[in-house]
């Protein structure tokens, strides 16, 4: 009677690791597919949004050697994201010759306006 319970014990417990594992593949297949599905812009946009503070403000400050993509990209979120939308504020205040910069990088793009 012990042993059987202990199997069905075991057994609940792997079908509960296969089902689990079966989900994160699922969720990361949906992910996988998601970001296929968005333009590079969209892409280098969301890569952008998981760096740090620190990484975020030296992407800005290198803006200029980046490619394209990424530059429009960190520019669209200056002016998109309400969290980045407040740096650029800040860099603004702050550290007017990084916003000098980055203002020259967006009038030579043609991106719009930054708030």
């Amino acid at each position: 009677e012990e042993i059987v319970l202990e199997s069905r014990l075991e057994a609940e417990a792997e079908a509960k690791r296969t089902a689990l594992l079966a989900a994160t593949q699922e969720a990361e297949r949906k992910e996988r597919s998601r970001l296929e599905g968005l333009t590079p812009e969209d892409r280098a946009m969301e890569a952008m949004l998981k760096l740090n503070d620190e990484a975020f403000a030296l992407a800005a400050k290198t803006l200029g050697s980046r490619d394209e993509i990424e530059q429009r990209a960190l520019l669209r979120l200056l002016g998109e994201h309400k969290d980045k939308r407040e740096r650029w504020k800040t860099w603004k205040k702050k550290k007017p010759e990084l916003a000098a910069s980055l203002e020259s990088l967006r009038q030579k793009l043609n991106a719009p306006p930054l708030p």
